[in-house]
């Protein structure tokens, strides 16, 4: 009710937006009109007030009506513009009086003809608010009807009873067909309604659709425990670092990094400590890399990590950089005696290699340094 009411009063401030200056002219027309065959002050006492009447009601299309508005306001405008337009029906009345010839002339016709012109075009533009329109039919209807049977006309009484029937017959069928209009508005307006309702709903499942395909994403990417890229994913950036340097004739380094002793880790301090020991060592070495520097989970305690336009001699400083940082790093908060080594292999690449033969040769570096005494680097012969 609240939402249909809105919609009627906003719908009703478009419409009479560009109608209201259609009036504006009208009026001014018929006044001009009867500028030397009735006094000059009934045509100012009428032209003022249809223009005061005109500009509040050209006031109230200002106020734009949302659903948050309160029910209360919404009717109370609903009900101001009522008043408004009782009285400009009233005023387009009192036309008949105020700018009267007192003959049955050319004047008289184009009175009537402007009144029946009215009424049909006011119909068509207030029927999407009924209570409105009837506002401002039903005083125009008396007046008309009481200007017939005052005999300024001076018509018999059998042409005046069918004037008057005339009249109310017309009153009639424009009320019957603004009730028509008026619930025609309404389907309308409620089928609106739908729509926009189907249509959020269409754009909060789409909107969800992307969200989870983004999650499906990241986590088809990245690894569940420590956040940093997976084995999937950096296999994927090592292809992309083999043929990159092999189309624009660059280098890379990939670093391999395994955790010393870690099953001891496990089998003593247990499972969870050692989740938050490669959940320490992850945050560590991605906050010493640079940002172009990929880095990944490769599996179990091993980590990956690619290095773009770097050389051998950058990448052992880079290495050296991290192991000295896992070495005096305490990387469980609730162990702060826990220390932690890793082992590093490194490989430099400056010709195009088969992937696997490179992840074999980074590895062998890796062993190596796990045989002469873990917590050290061994670099792979560049090639």
């Amino acid at each position: 009710m609240k939402r249909l009411l809105v919609a009627q009063l906003n719908e009703l401030s478009v419409r009479e937006s560009t109608s209201i200056y259609i009036a504006g002219i009208a009026i001014l027309t018929v006044a001009w009109a009867h500028l030397e065959t009735v006094p000059m002050t009934n045509i100012l006492v009428w032209l003022t007030c249809m223009v005061v009447i005109m500009l509040a009601r050209l006031k109230t299309l200002r106020k734009n009506h949302t659903s948050g508005d309160r029910y209360e306001a919404l009717v109370h405008w609903r009900n101001w513009r009522v008043i408004l337009n009782v009285f400009y029906g009233a005023g387009w009345g009192a036309m008949m009086f105020l700018l009267n010839t007192r003959q049955l002339d050319f004047l008289l016709i184009f009175k009537f003809a402007t009144i029946t012109a009215v009424l049909g075009v006011t119909m068509n533009i207030m029927s999407v608010s009924l209570p409105t329109y009837i506002g401002f039919i039903i005083p125009l209807i008396l007046s008309l009807l009481a200007y017939i049977v005052s005999g300024e006309l001076y018509l018999r009484s059998q042409a005046e009873v069918t004037f008057v029937v005339g009249v109310v017959v017309y009153a009639a069928l424009l009320t019957i067909t603004a009730k028509r209009m008026y619930k025609i508005s309404n389907v309308a307006f409620e089928q609106g309604f739908e729509r926009n309702i189907a249509l959020k709903d269409t754009r909060e499942s789409h909107r969800r659709e992307l969200a989870l395909r983004e999650q499906l994403a990241v986590q088809a990417q990245h690894d569940e425990l420590t956040g940093m890229f997976n084995r999937r994913h950096m296999s994927q950036e090592l292809e992309r670092q083999s043929m990159a340097l092999h189309r624009c004739n660059t280098i890379f380094s990939v670093m391999l990094i395994d955790l010393d002793h870690f099953k001891e880790v496990n089998d003593t301090l247990g499972h969870l400590i050692g989740d938050q020991v490669l959940i320490g060592l992850s945050a560590l070495v991605s906050n010493n890399l640079r940002e172009i520097d990929i880095f990944g989970r490769w599996g179990g305690e091993e980590f990956l990590c690619l290095l773009p336009n770097t050389n051998r001699n950058e990448a052992m400083i880079c290495a050296e950089r991290l192991r000295n940082g896992i070495e005096h790093a305490r990387l469980v908060g609730s162990h702060p005696d826990l220390a932690v080594t890793a082992s590093f292999g490194l490989l430099t690449c400056s010709e195009k290699l088969e992937i696997g033969k490179l992840l074999n040769l980074v590895d062998i570096a890796l062993y190596e340094a796990k045989s002469v005494g873990r917590n050290r680097i061994i670099c792979s012969e560049p090639f």
